[in-house]
């Protein structure tokens, strides 16, 4: 690992953070530095020889004062361009550890970057968390549509309906899901390339819509919501099909339990996104801490 240190984030790395998370394999948009969140900001940035090696996004538990979380939603986990393996992992988080427990916290919550939302799959940091004895908290399965198969869709629904991908937000979306309509609206302001509203149309008649945010090799549904559930199967269909034109290789539901009719045909998967609970009030093994 070398002679790597960490300090906290400060607000002039937002142009190095974003193009941090661009080069970075297990990257995605909820990295980004307007998508993290506002306020308490506890990131950490791993140097070596003044240059940056890894981060890792996290923010204050706002319900418990003595929790950090690290993310929120897919933006946790260290985030690095394959820099921070094996022991140099274990030993990243263990200096975040130590850092935190000068604040006075007392636990890490930690959210391993899905394996879809990788270039390639590590699975580096679940080990880290294993041999640093965290406590595995219960998992949130999210289904899936692996797009690289034979191009298989599911049957459209009878009628005259038009799909349209609108260019800007969906107004008569925010109805159907206003529990999500805020976060959305942030991501339009800052981020507007990495979001696509999708719309069923039938005249002018809304039947169904979804906001979908794209990532390098997923396309995943933030919100959508419909005045004729019947339509979901060609509003699905569709978003399959964006997704793989531009060469993503899954549309990710995401764990808000979505309402899945007319996918089945699709070859509909899950996706586990984990979470870890570290104490850091513990002594870790000496075999751990002088490797």
């Amino acid at each position: 690992m070398g002679d790597v240190g960490l300090r906290t984030l400060e607000p002039d790395d937002a142009p190095a953070w974003d193009r941090w998370i661009q080069v970075s394999p297990m990257g995605t948009r909820e990295h980004l530095w307007e998508c993290r969140g506002a306020g308490n900001n506890c990131s950490l940035v791993f140097e070596q020889k003044a240059q940056w090696w890894a981060v890792l996004p996290a923010i204050l538990n706002p319900h418990d004062p003595q929790e950090v979380i690290s993310g929120p939603g897919l933006g946790g986990g260290l985030v690095h361009p394959n820099t921070c393996r094996g022991s140099a992992l274990i030993q990243a988080l263990i200096q975040a550890m130590g850092y935190y427990r000068t604040l006075g916290l007392t636990r890490l919550i930690y959210h391993p970057i899905p394996l879809i939302y990788q270039d390639f799959p590590l699975t580096d940091d679940v080990y880290a968390c294993f041999r640093l004895q965290a406590q595995r908290l219960p998992c949130q399965w999210s289904p899936i549509l692996d797009l690289r198969g034979d191009g298989s869709t599911p049957p459209t629904v009878g009628g005259e309906e038009e799909v349209v991908v609108h260019p800007s937000p969906l107004e008569e979306l925010q109805p159907l899901c206003p529990q999500v309509w805020e976060s959305l609206m942030v991501i339009q302001a800052t981020h507007p390339e990495h979001l696509e509203w999708v719309g069923v149309w039938q005249g002018e008649q809304l039947l169904a819509g979804a906001a979908v945010g794209k990532h390098r090799q997923v396309s995943e549904v933030y919100g959508y919501g419909s005045a004729q559930p019947e339509a979901l199967a060609c509003l699905w269909r569709f978003c399959g099909e964006q997704a793989r034109s531009r060469g993503a290789r899954y549309l990710d539901f995401g764990p808000h339990r979505p309402d899945l009719r007319g996918v089945g045909s699709f070859g509909l998967g899950s996706s586990l996104r984990e979470a870890y609970q570290l104490d850091l009030t513990q002594e870790l093994p000496a075999t751990l801490l002088h490797p």
